[in-house]
Formats: structure tokens, C-alpha cells, sequence
């Protein structure tokens, strides 16, 4: 009884380690996408963030909630208002079903800066129809207590004020003033401090807008008192106090004015006066909101000079959202002001801007256009896999899969009918879409198609037996999908084959591919390799077609006489490794898929006890560090002399290498696919019987023959003769110290060639003929 206690307690200790260490990995993970994230938000660089967004939610490791909610804040602030608006309902759309603590924080995020811009634009209605729910949905769930949160309440307000029913705006701005100065009291930072003074500006304006001064006056007086609770703070940020005071004062001045105290309003505006943001060029326009109010028209008129200076434009660049909010109260202004000709200067620089501004408009309305209408297919394609999912693994019958089929391409076809006069206008500036934006997105596809191909086909696990020893390792590259490594045992001999495609990405993956089956196929009928190589070449080799080529080596080791019949297709020779290092001796046939019906010639060396042989693909070879150097040929050699030296067993042999090539190449990328496999033969059954019955002679270097007798082992004690069937006993490995070769002097790097610009056919034409 106390046995199984102590089990159950061990067991519930260790699921909460490992509950305990996966949290902490995915809080680690978390951080640093958000700090990754945060690095291009503060550059301001919004190109950069969406794809850096893009590539996290592709690879999985945030959210669409969360994705959505990044690319409409990137959208915002390039002024792609339509853009924005869309992104931001994908996001609440998209955590409608969740509860996760993560989702609800970008749900309440999204649906804050939407209800602000629908707020701003006036279409009031359609904020409500978003904000409601979501208030109500954090409420439900005990996330009420954000900032986001409160200035959804505060919006909330502004909507219902801007559509004259006031009822429960007053409640949900005195709501959100509560939760903001709890929070104050609570927490007390920098953060919360801020977040009530952005919740009562908000207020404020809305009053002011509203034309409701008694309201605007008593926010603003409320606005001036957490102000200047945050001033007593240390920390205090001295430019954030200075424009927010600024504003604390033109807000109390328009009040006033409205309320038609025009002494205490010019007062108030005085002060503002003597603040360091109304001297910038966002302060003189902001202070004309007064100016005008009070029929200051003169200082007003003064204060407008600024505003190519805020806004950051040329006459000839005027937005149309700058001219209706901006240029066209300049112009008013300067009209009152009896200005009768700065008014006409304004009135000609509208004139002249406005047909750009207005083709401006257009060519964003339909870039916007282009995206939505590219991220609905993208959306509608993946519903629609996802539901044909769902509807196989539902379905029992054929013929009402054919029926979900027909449904299937029915609605296509609908949404097409409905969409075809929207493309037509769209599809020039969509077919005319950054060059490099299309290949970097189709070098992705192709990089992860290639990848769930070489992941498929990837050889399950080593074959193991006690007359050799095998190791293998591949490491891809950025255009994964080139190398090609199997192996696999039948009928008492090892059969293998090493090689690369000379295409890469999609095309590399499915050339691969095919070779592996038919290099499976063939070993199961042939036993001998240039068969097998023939049969792969005449299955992927057509007349009059080129470009398709694998270069392969393929080997077939007989376990119990050590013969390692080969056939080589143009591939880089092998190394030997024994008590030296050298080439294996191969026929260069041609690459396999370059001409159908080749005729290939195999070779044959018979392997002694304790040698190696060491294959590689060419990425090998083409390591380059930083600096553009290649690991070449040369140092490969004196690499593999080195780790022969440290230890000859296949598996520290190509662990060895593996830290040469990644001391020489550091954190630098490589481009191709690196494959590696050793076999080191220890003695087969039929040596075995040999050497106890023959005087043993000294190890020959195999050599390429067609057929090779076996060589005798050094000579040493003969071994009893036995009389029964021999056991045969595994003995514990002897390595024997090689001897020491000097090795090759190194000769300097060649010229480093550039190489020639890749240009990638289109993604989908993938089918290999």
C-alpha cells in the first residue's frame, strides 16, 4: 500500500515538473517573439514587421489572433486605414472562440484601436456593433481590467454619443475613470499613469466635440488632476508632462470659450503659451482649435504657416485626408482673417493637388482592394481544405464525397462570378506586385514543401550488425531537398547509395524522391549495382529532355566476404580510410536522368577487416563561412586525415568532420543539403573461417577490379582448429593507431567566383516528366 502511494506521488511530482518546464519554455519562447517583435514596432519600420509577423505565424509560433492584430497596427500608422480596419476584424474574428489569457489580450487590443478609428471616421454604428460584444465577452471571462478594455467603455461613449443616444455614455466614462484610478492606486507606475490620462483626454475631446462644455470642463479638470499627481512622480517623463499639460490647457480654454468666459479661456490659453509643445508646429495647429472658437482669426492665420511643416508634405504630395481636415480650415481661416491673398495661394495649392491627391487615393483604395482580396481566397482556400477534411473523415460513401465535390466547386464558382468585376479593375496592379515580394514568397513554399518531402522519405533508422559498423548525418541547407542518403539490408548484404540533384527547391525534393523509390524498388528484385542504377536512370530519363540529372553512388557490401560491388554515376569518389586515407578508384559513368538505356559499369574491391569507406555529397565540399571561403576539396582531405587520426569508428569519424565544417563555417548559412555516411566493414563470417585455415599475409589496399580475392590479415598466431561448427562470438573492437601521414600542404583559397543570379520558375510547375 505505501509501495503504491510513493508511486503516485512520483508520478504526480514528475507531470507537474513537466507541466512547470513547458510553461516556462513557452513564457521564454513568448518574450523573445515579443521582443523581436517590439525591435521593428520601435524602428518604425512596418514593412519589416508585417513580414517579420508573416514568418511567425507561417512557422506557428504565434497566433492568427495575435498576427492580425500586428499587421492592422502596421497598416495604421502607413495610413492604410482600410487595411487596418480589416486586419483588426480578422483578429477579433479569429478569438471569437477562444478564452487562452494570450488571445484575449489582442482581442481586446484589435477591437480598442477599431472602435477608435470607426469612432473617428463617424460611422458610430458599426463601432458599437464591435465593441459591445467584446466588452460584454471580457466581462464574461474576468478581463476587464485592462487599459484596452477601459478605452472600449470610453469608445463605447464616444459612439453612442455621436449617434445622440447618450443614455449609458456618462456611466461607462465614470466606469472607466473608477477602474483607471484603482489601478493608479494598485499599481502605481509610469503605465497605469499613462493609461488614465489617454482614458480622460479621450473623454475630454469627446465632450468638446459634442459641444457639451460643461462636461469637457469638469473631464478637463479631471485630466489636470491626475496630471499633476503623475508630475510629483521621480521618474516622470518631463516632454510627456510638458505636451500633455499643453493640452490640459487648450481643452479648459475651448471649454471656457464655449461656455462664453472668454477672460478665464484667454487665460487658460496664455499658459498654454508658455508650454514647450506650442511652440512646434503640432502645437501652433492644435492651439488654433481655440484660436477659432474665440474668432482669433489673425494668430490663427499665423498659426496655419506651420502646417506643411506638421504634416510633413509638399504642396504637391497633399493627401485627401490632409485637405478636407487640415488645408481646408487654413483656407477658411485665412478667409475670416481678411487674408484675401494667402486665401487665394491656398485655394491654388488645393486646386493643383487635389487630382493627385485624389489618383493617390485611388491607387491605395485599390492596393488595399488587391491584399483583402488576396487574403479572403487565401482564408476561403484554407476553410475550404479544412472543411474537405472534415467532410472525408465524415463521409462514408463515395458518392457523397463526389456530391460535397460538386458543392465544393459550386460555391467556387459563385464566389467567382461575384468577385470576376472586382479582378478585372484589380488586376493590373495586382499582376504588376513587387518582383522580389513573389520570390521570396515562392523560395518559402518551395522551402517548405521540399522539407515535409525530406521528412517523409527520410530512412527510419541504421541498420545494425556485428560484421559492421554504420553512421550516418545530413544537415540541410536553404535550398533543401537536393541530398539523397538510403540505405537498407537484404539477403545478408548492405546496400547504399550517396548522391545529390542538380536542380534545387520543389523540384530537387521531388527528383529525390523518385530516385529513393526506385533505389527502394530496384533492391528488392537486383543484386548488383549497376542494374540498379540503370533501372533508376531509365525510370527518370527521357529523350530530348535535359536538366533533370542526379549524380549517385551506389554500393552493395556482401556482410560475409567483405565484396563491395559499386557503380558510380558521375558522383565525387569515395574515401578509404584504414591505416591510410585515399580515393576509392571509380569509374565517372554519367549522371543518371541525362541519357535513357546507358549502358553503367560496376566495380568490385573486396574490403579487409577494419576499413572504412567515407561518402559525401558535394554540399560538403561547397561550405562557405562569411567571408565567402569554400571548405573545397583540399581541406575536406586534411579534415577527414584529422578525424581519422582521433578516432577511425564511423560515428566519432563523421562527428569530427561535422565539427570541422561548422568551426569552419560559424553561424553562416549554407546553401545546399550536406549528406554523410561511413561503413567500416569488421570481418564477415567467411574471413572468419578463412584466417583460421590459411596463414594469414599482410593487407593489400583494395583496388577497383572486377572480381578481387580476399586478402589475408597480417600474419599472427593460428587459432585453434575446431572441430564442431564454429560460434560466432562478437570480440570487443581493436583500433589500431594509424600510421601517421604527414598531411598535404594547404594550398590558398581560390578567387572567390560570385555566383550567377538564381531565378526560380513558378512554384506550381512541379511535375517531374
Amino acid at each position: 500500500m505505501k509501495q503504491t502511494k510513493l508511486w503516485i506521488l512520483l508520478v504526480v511530482l514528475t507531470s507537474v515538473l513537466i507541466v512547470a518546464c513547458n510553461d516556462d519554455e513557452k513564457k521564454s519562447r513568448i518574450s523573445e517573439v515579443d521582443k523581436l517583435i517590439e525591435a521593428s514596432q520601435k524602428n518604425r519600420n512596418y514593412n519589416e514587421l508585417m513580414k517579420v509577423v508573416d514568418s511567425l505565424e507561417t512557422n506557428g509560433i504565434i497566433s492568427s489572433t495575435k498576427a492580425c492584430y500586428w499587421r492592422g497596427y502596421a497598416c495604421d500608422k502607413m495610413k492604410r486605414q482600410r487595411l487596418a480596419e480589416y486586419y483588426w476584424k480578422a483578429s477579433i474574428d479569429a478569438a471569437k472562440e477562444s478564452t487562452d489569457g494570450d488571445e484575449m489580450t489582442y482581442y481586446a487590443k484589435s477591437a480598442s484601436r477599431l472602435a477608435n478609428m470607426l469612432s473617428v471616421r463617424g460611422d458610430y454604428e458599426e463601432g458599437l456593433n464591435i465593441a459591445i460584444p467584446v466588452a460584454s465577452k471580457l466581462e464574461s471571462l474576468d478581463c476587464d481590467s485592462t487599459s484596452d478594455y477601459l478605452n472600449i467603455l470610453i469608445y463605447i461613449g464616444c459612439c453612442q454619443e455621436g449617434m445622440g443616444t447618450a443614455d449609458g455614455n456618462a456611466d461607462g466614462f465614470t466606469k472607466a475613470y473608477q477602474r483607471h484610478m484603482e489601478n493608479i492606486e494598485t499599481y502605481h507606475n509610469d503605465v497605469v499613469y499613462k493609461d488614465g490620462i489617454t482614458g480622460i483626454i479621450n473623454i475630454a475631446y469627446d465632450y468638446i466635440w459634442a459641444k457639451k462644455w460643461q462636461e469637457a470642463l469638469v473631464w478637463t479638470t479631471r485630466f489636470g488632476q491626475i496630471l499633476s499627481e503623475y508630475e510629483q512622480r521621480p521618474d516622470a517623463d518631463a516632454e510627456y508632462i510638458d505636451r500633455q499639460l499643453a493640452r490640459h490647457d487648450i481643452y479648459q480654454a475651448i471649454a471656457l470659450e464655449g461656455l462664453h468666459k472668454s477672460d478665464e479661456a484667454a487665460k487658460a490659453y496664455d499658459k498654454f503659451l508658455t508650454t514647450q509643445f506650442s511652440k512646434t508646429p503640432k502645437g501652433r495647429i492644435d492651439a488654433n482649435d481655440y484660436l477659432t472658437a474665440a474668432h482669433r482669426w489673425d494668430e490663427a492665420s499665423e498659426n496655419y504657416n506651420s502646417l506643411d511643416a506638421m504634416m510633413g508634405e509638399n504642396v504637391k504630395n497633399y493627401s485627401i485626408e490632409n485637405i478636407e481636415n487640415l488645408v481646408l480650415k487654413k483656407y477658411r481661416t485665412n478667409v475670416l482673417a481678411g487674408r484675401r491673398d494667402s486665401a487665394m495661394k491656398i485655394a491654388m495649392d488645393i486646386s493643383n493637388s487635389l487630382g493627385q491627391a485624389i489618383a493617390k487615393s485611388r491607387k491605395i483604395e485599390k492596393e488595399e482592394q488587391a491584399v483583402i482580396v488576396k487574403n479572403v481566397e487565401k482564408t476561403t482556400e484554407l476553410q475550404a481544405k479544412k472543411n474537405r477534411k472534415y467532410q472525408i473523415l465524415i463521409v462514408a460513401g463515395f458518392v457523397f464525397l463526389i456530391l460535397c465535390m460538386t458543392a465544393f466547386v459550386v460555391i467556387r464558382h459563385r464566389l467567382a462570378k461575384r468577385m470576376e468585376a472586382e479582378f478585372e479593375d484589380l488586376k493590373y496592379d495586382y499582376d504588376r506586385l513587387e518582383a522580389d515580394t513573389i520570390v521570396k514568397e515562392r523560395e518559402a513554399s518551395e522551402l517548405r514543401i521540399a522539407q515535409n518531402i525530406q521528412k517523409v522519405i527520410a530512412p527510419s533508422q541504421l541498420p545494425q550488425h556485428k560484421f559492421f559498423d554504420i553512421w550516418s548525418s545530413t544537415t540541410v541547407g536553404l535550398m533543401e531537398g537536393g541530398g539523397i542518403l538510403d540505405y537498407a539490408m537484404r539477403n545478408g548484404k548492405l546496400f547504399f547509395c550517396v548522391g545529390e540533384a542538380t536542380v534545387e527547391g520543389v523540384k530537387a525534393s521531388l527528383l529525390t524522391t523518385v530516385v529513393k523509390a526506385q533505389f527502394r524498388t530496384a533492391i528488392a528484385f537486383e543484386d548488383k549495382p549497376d542494374h540498379i542504377v540503370s533501372s533508376i536512370n531509365n525510370a527518370i530519363a527521357k529523350e530530348g529532355e535535359k536538366g533533370q540529372a542526379v549524380r549517385l553512388f551506389v554500393g552493395i557490401l556482401d556482410i560475409s566476404t567483405g565484396a563491395l560491388h559499386f557503380c558510380n554515376a558521375n558522383h565525387d569518389a569515395p574515401l578509404l580510410v584504414s591505416n591510410e586515407l585515399h580515393h576509392l578508384p571509380v569509374e565517372q559513368n554519367i549522371a543518371i536522368g541525362e541519357k535513357p538505356n546507358f549502358k553503367y559499369e560496376a566495380q568490385e574491391i573486396l574490403m579487409t577487416p577494419g576499413t572504412m569507406i567515407f561518402l559525401n555529397t558535394d554540399g560538403l565540399t561547397k561550405v562557405k563561412n562569411a567571408e565567402h571561403r569554400v571548405f573545397n576539396e583540399k581541406r575536406m582531405l586534411g579534415c577527414a586525415l584529422q578525424a581519422m587520426k582521433l578516432d577511425p569508428r564511423p560515428k566519432p569519424f563523421i562527428e569530427n568532420m561535422l565539427d570541422a565544417v561548422n568551426r569552419f563555417a560559424g553561424d553562416f548559412e549554407q546553401r545546399d543539403d550536406i549528406a554523410l555516411l561511413t561503413i567500416r566493414y569488421k570481418g564477415g563470417r567467411k574471413m572468419l573461417q578463412n584466417n583460421s585455415e590459411t596463414e594469414q599475409e599482410p593487407e593489400v589496399e583494395p583496388v577497383a577490379q572486377p572480381t578481387v580475392e580476399p586478402a589475408q590479415a597480417p600474419e599472427s598466431e593460428p587459432e585453434p582448429v575446431m572441430t564442431e561448427a564454429p560460434r560466432v562470438i562478437e570480440e570487443p573492437e581493436v583500433f589500431i593507431e594509424p600510421e601517421v601521414i604527414e598531411e598535404p600542404e594547404v594550398i590558398d583559397e581560390p578567387e572567390i567566383i560570385k555566383e550567377p543570379e538564381i531565378i526560380i520558375e513558378d512554384a506550381e510547375a512541379t511535375e517531374i516528366s
